[in-house]
């Protein structure tokens, strides 16, 4: 019997989505992470490691991206930078073809466009604790100052977006902690009950204080 479920994982910057996502990939393994679509070049990775194509990216020139789009072979796609993004069906026909769930990492715009995309899928968001400590890691991921109350309103807007189209809330305190949370949420699902404990949005009032 198929056990295919797609897991959709969304967070305000600097909430620490990755790092979770990472775990979760670890921790289950009936769990496949999306590999994205791009027109960009590949880069060094941290080890000093060009990035892979078909394992960390897959790396489309952009006439072959743009011929996919037309032809509507992108689950949801976004041009960011000059560069195409996009979680293509070959994905999803991929994971189904070795009989695992999907996990996507995406934008707020990349969000609401699976949602309304995939069937019965569990939409994940992830808050920081409160705004400072937002901006704290914002700061601590190389932003510079100047730029840190522009990425605060982005963050805020998409806090507000998140709270509206995501299905289960979940605030990343204490990686530890919300390691335990978002594994609970994926059991869950997985087996068919859910998590009703995190279906409820923090407050706004946690991240609405005046800017200095």
């Amino acid at each position: 019997m198929e056990k295919f479920k797609p897991f959709v994982i969304s967070g305000a910057s600097g909430a620490g989505k990755t790092t979770l996502v990472d775990r979760m990939i670890s921790k289950f393994p009936e769990l496949e992470r999306v590999i994205t679509t791009t027109t960009r070049d590949p880069r060094l990775r941290d080890n000093g490691e060009m990035e892979r194509n078909g394992i960390d990216y897959h790396f489309f020139d952009r006439a072959q991206f743009v011929q996919d789009v037309g032809a509507g072979r992108f689950l949801e796609w976004a041009e960011i930078y000059g560069n195409m993004y996009g979680n293509h069906v070959s994905e999803i026909r991929r994971i189904r073809g070795i009989n695992k769930s999907a996990l996507f990492i995406v934008d707020i715009q990349g969000l609401i466009a699976l949602k309304r995309n995939l069937d019965s899928c569990a939409t994940i968001f992830i808050y920081p604790p409160n705004i400072a400590i937002l901006e704290e890691r914002l700061l601590q991921r190389g932003e510079k100052m100047e730029a840190i109350p522009i990425r605060m309103r982005e963050a805020y807007s998409e806090i507000v977006t998140g709270r509206e189209h995501s299905q289960y809330h979940l605030i990343n305190s204490d990686l530890s902690t919300a390691e335990r949370e978002m594994a609970e949420i994926i059991a869950g699902e997985l087996e068919g009950i859910g998590a009703s404990k995190y279906l409820h949005p923090p407050s706004l009032e946690l991240y609405a204080r005046p800017i200095k």
